[in-house]
């Protein structure tokens, strides 16, 4: 198939791919146990006892491993079981087409461009560092503002435990150190004295990450708030309403305030 292609109906088509997760995993000689653990299909993970299941909340179409952090859908199980890739024109010819054809899954195909590419990646990478973020919460500061944890879960506020942790679950999730620091997910913003609150576009999309130092004094000279640069075509902090994606299934009035 030709390499610069875009899915049509993209969302759509990985929307009926991703219930066949189980499935899959099966196919390729994954026990999958009927508490839906299995062992970790992370090459890097010698896993000897099933640390990696199903997640509950996603009807089963996601896996989690809980001792090294990969984590996704049938797009990741097939890059990890199988080598398929997860990014650049690769991933829609040989990961996304090839499964859709595996399922019987019709679909069409555009032309696709290398910025496209580029954005539909960052999209995902960004995604998933919010993901990241929203497994670990410093107990003790948010407590001091009164912050249910299951709040900041839902909400994608959160931090990390050190940024070389952070890097290694996103090496997990299949992106280079390099990719990381192009699109700037840094330690800049990813450190254990940040509260990092993940923004999100009016359609529910990770587009970039505030940051909050912690340690931040009336003394100190650094910046109590860091924000994603503007070097990351997804990000702009001018037009982007943080809490429009759930403000706006509301009933109306809608209050909006700084």
């Amino acid at each position: 198939m030709q390499q610069n292609v875009k899915i049509d109906n993209f969302e759509a088509l990985k929307g009926k791919l991703r219930p066949l997760l189980k499935r899959y995993l099966e196919e390729q000689g994954v026990e999958v146990k009927d508490s839906g653990l299995f062992k970790c299909i992370n090459p890097e993970h010698n896993d000897r006892n099933p640390s990696c299941g199903l997640v509950p909340e996603s009807n089963g179409t996601i896996f989690n491993c809980f001792s090294c952090g990969a984590k996704g859908d049938i797009l990741q199980a097939a890059h990890l079981l199988e080598g398929k890739p997860i990014f650049g024109p690769e991933f829609i010819t040989e990961n996304l087409v090839y499964l859709a054809e595996k399922y019987a899954i019709p679909f069409n195909t555009v032309e696709l461009t290398p910025e496209e590419l580029l954005t539909i990646r960052t999209y995902k990478a960004y995604d998933d560092a919010a993901d990241i973020i929203s497994e670990w919460q410093p107990i003790e500061y948010i407590k001091q503002r009164n912050w249910p944890v299951s709040l900041c879960r839902e909400l994608k506020i959160g931090s990390v435990k050190n940024y070389a942790e952070f890097v290694t679950k996103m090496h997990n999730r299949g992106y280079d150190r390099q990719f990381l620091e192009e699109i700037d997910l840094t330690s800049r913003i990813f450190n254990e004295n940040m509260l990092v609150f993940a923004v999100r576009d009016e359609k529910g999309r990770t587009v970039g990450f505030s940051s909050r130092d912690m340690t931040h004094s009336k003394e100190s000279k650094r910046a109590k708030f860091i924000n994603t640069s503007s070097k990351c075509e997804i990000y702009n902090k001018s037009v982007t309403l943080y809490g429009m994606d759930i403000g706006r299934h509301h009933t109306p009035p809608l209050y909006i305030f700084e």
